[in-house]
């Protein structure tokens, strides 16, 4: 009867015993897939009542396109910013791809491009792992009165 108890009391037990940066969406499922946490005490080497959040990682990745929006941007520069610090970067590839990885916090950011003679950015908002298809049209830069873009 007592394990019984404790069984239906699991998922309180369970999220209640849980400490680090609680930033993703969670749910109970995520304690039992291993995913995410990982236990680092159990009840009789089956039912864990300590839990820890493993350090999981974000990928963010699409393609940056010159201003028709066909040409891609090839090895340019992709950083992820929050305000003004930059969180991570990345590179494109020959046909424009990025991919930018990281143990990146749930919140608002902006993608941009650095590249000396385009310019480009979009805002995202990262709530999952995985963030795909995040691409970005870019434009030439405006030169400075009495500079040239090149």
């Amino acid at each position: 009867m007592q394990f019984k108890r404790i069984l239906a009391l699991f998922p309180v037990i369970l999220s209640s015993c849980t400490y680090g940066p609680q930033t993703e969406k969670k749910s109970v499922a995520d304690y039992f897939s291993r995913k995410n946490y990982e236990a680092t005490a159990t009840l009789g080497g089956v039912i864990p009542i300590a839990v820890k959040r493993k350090n999981a990682v974000t990928v963010v990745s699409g393609k940056i396109y010159q201003g028709d929006g066909i040409q891609p941007l090839k090895y340019g520069k992709v950083v992820l910013t929050r305000g003004s610090e930059v969180i991570a970067e990345g590179n494109t590839d020959n046909i424009g791809d990025f991919v930018i990885k990281g143990v990146i916090p749930n919140g608002h950011y902006r993608l941009e491009v650095v590249d000396k003679e385009s310019e480009g950015f979009r805002d995202i908002q990262i709530e999952s792992y995985e963030l795909k298809k995040q691409d970005i049209i870019t434009h030439r830069k405006v030169a400075e009165e009495g500079k040239s873009n090149r």
